[in-house]
């Protein structure tokens, strides 16, 4: 890789890019799953289930995390 500009920016070569890994579909369904689990969870709380809100959070942001 070279440095192109003062400010440190570094471009890809082709080779560079081709070890770019965007993730698989594990990455995706983990990341999916968290996002509707964080999304249900104020749907949980307005029923009056406040555990299982911050269950459904947690458990959102640790598939996140993963």
């Amino acid at each position: 890789m070279e440095c192109v500009l003062n400010n440190s920016f570094v471009e890809l070569s082709a080779v560079d890019s081709s070890d770019v890994n965007g993730g698989g579909w594990y990455e995706f369904g983990m990341a999916f799953g968290g996002t509707m689990c964080i999304a249900a969870a104020p749907i949980i709380l307005a029923t009056g289930n406040a555990p299982g809100a911050l269950v459904a959070a947690g458990a959102g942001l640790d598939m996140i995390g993963n």
